[in-house]
């Protein structure tokens, strides 16, 4: 079992996954969504199964509706449909068992085996991959720079708090508010085209450019962008 992501993920080092975390389990013929693959969708509505009978190598067989959109997930390897999981939505928090998406009997598994992520590969891949699971959660610290008494602190609560407040007193050292955005990130990768982003916005409202300079050694590390 390869453990990432700070503990988060288990991705199971006997099966073989496409670069869209779907898996196929080889001993049960079961086809799925890894833990990575169930966090980058992010809160799956419904589940439509595409393919009846068989599915193909690289082919559409499911698809899965998102808030803002569709995910199609392309099956690892061809075969025979045996068992399509119509409770597989309810039961994503146990996707290697309970979870899987349908059970199929391959019929060119050799073959479709070949380019999937397996063995000594997978802890490697799913390392960077868990990577880019954190990278969509983003902080940003925002300070306003100016004289005392000019409108910073009504700005910092107009845009935190979300209100207007004409009689706000002036700031004494700094003030300091937050609020979180979220928003949709589209990519080309079908399975990926929907990326969830969260900007943690920290704004610092200091009183006056005596108390910036004194602060602002304090309040900026680690940035990721000036």
């Amino acid at each position: 079992m390869v453990v990432v992501g700070d503990g988060r993920y288990k991705i199971p080092d006997d099966l073989a996954y496409t670069i869209q975390h779907v898996y196929f389990n080889s001993e049960n013929g079961k086809i799925g969504l890894d833990e990575l693959g169930i966090d980058f969708i992010a809160r799956p509505k419904e589940i439509e199964f595409l393919q009846k009978d068989k599915v193909e190598k690289g082919k559409p067989f499911a698809s899965i509706a998102v808030e803002n959109g569709m995910v199609t997930l392309n099956s690892p390897v061809s075969g025979n449909i045996k068992e399509i999981n119509t409770d597989a939505l309810k039961n994503l928090d146990q996707t290697y068992d309970k979870g899987f998406l349908i059970i199929v009997s391959p019929t060119n598994l050799e073959a479709d085996l070949g380019d999937l992520v397996k063995g000594e590969k997978i802890e490697e891949w799913a390392k960077k991959e868990a990577q880019q699971v954190a990278r969509s959660v983003f902080s940003y610290k925002i300070i306003e720079v100016g004289d005392s008494t000019v409108g910073k602190t009504a700005i910092k609560v107009r845009f935190t708090d979300d209100y207007f407040k004409k009689d706000l007193k002036s700031t004494l050292g700094v003030d300091f508010g937050s609020k979180e955005v979220h928003f949709d990130y589209f990519g080309d990768d079908p399975m990926l085209g929907v990326e969830k982003i969260t900007a943690k916005l920290n704004v610092w409202d200091t009183g006056g450019q005596e108390a910036y300079g004194v602060f602002v050694k304090c309040i900026i590390k680690k940035p990721e962008g000036v």
